[in-house]
């Protein structure tokens, strides 16, 4: 497991770049960190790029990612463009997530294309 957090003075985002297995410590340890970096530069929300991630969070860890958003502050405008793994073995937990997170009144956008995240979150 490999992961970065980043954020560009040119961007209004941080960019998430994970490789590996991904697991629940993981995961929650990149929220905390994204969320203080997008709060502290008043940015407009997150690149996450899974691409080469295995997701190795069960779901009910999935359905508490949402609390975490709510309990560090992050505010609801801001957009999560997720980009996909291309294993559809794991795909049930995004659709899950964007659900919850959505339904929680987050907004999430899932992509296959980098270019495509990109130009929803620069909208």
């Amino acid at each position: 497991m490999s992961w970065k957090i980043e954020h560009h003075d040119t961007e209004r985002f941080i960019r998430v770049t994970a490789a590996g297995g991904i697991s629940t410590p993981d995961a929650f340890a990149q929220v905390a960190e994204g969320v203080e970096l997008v709060l502290r530069h008043q940015l407009t929300g997150a690149l996450v790029d899974y691409s080469a991630v295995n997701l190795e969070m069960p779901i009910a860890d999935i359905s508490r990612i949402p609390d975490m958003f709510e309990a560090h502050g992050l505010p609801r405008m801001a957009k999560i463009a997720v980009v996909l793994p291309p294993d559809p073995a794991t795909m049930g937990k995004y659709t899950y997530f964007d659900d919850v997170a959505t339904n929680r009144g987050y907004r999430v956008g899932l992509f296959w294309e980098p270019t495509q995240a990109l130009a929803w979150l620069r909208k």
